[in-house]
């Protein structure tokens, strides 16, 4: 038995004409004048209306040491297993959501701080 042409059968495919099977236009009903809005029902109608409205947010970028992106993909794969598509931003973000004040988050922000090479000793102290 031959193996298919698959190129071939392809390049057929392409090749056929597409019927046009869109209905005829309708003509233009003149009742209307040209520059007169549409009625508020029929624009709710063309609309389509959003489940919810989307809050724009703001590009952000941070310093993240390797240890801090091992813990957001060790994150994002449990996130994934549980079913859910996961990114940075909305691992970071979920993160925050449960992040609360006292003494662990200023014991975890003087060991981060600790680490931030960018500051030097006088900085972290001052705070």
């Amino acid at each position: 038995m031959a193996k298919p042409d698959k190129t071939k059968n392809l390049l057929n495919v392409l090749n056929q004409k597409v019927e046009d099977k869109t209905p005829p236009q309708e003509p233009a009903v003149l009742a209307q004048s040209p520059a007169a809005p549409p009625p508020a029902a029929e624009n709710a109608q063309r609309r389509p209306k959003a489940a919810k409205e989307r809050r724009q947010g703001r590009d952000q970028h941070f310093w993240l040491h390797d240890e801090d992106r091992r813990v957001i993909r060790e994150l994002a794969g449990w996130i994934g297993v549980q079913g859910e598509r996961a990114s940075d931003s909305r691992i970071v973000r979920a993160a925050l959501h449960l992040a609360r004040t006292g003494d662990a988050f200023l014991r975890a922000y003087r060991q981060v701080s600790e680490l931030d090479a960018r500051l030097t000793k006088q900085d972290i102290q001052s705070g």
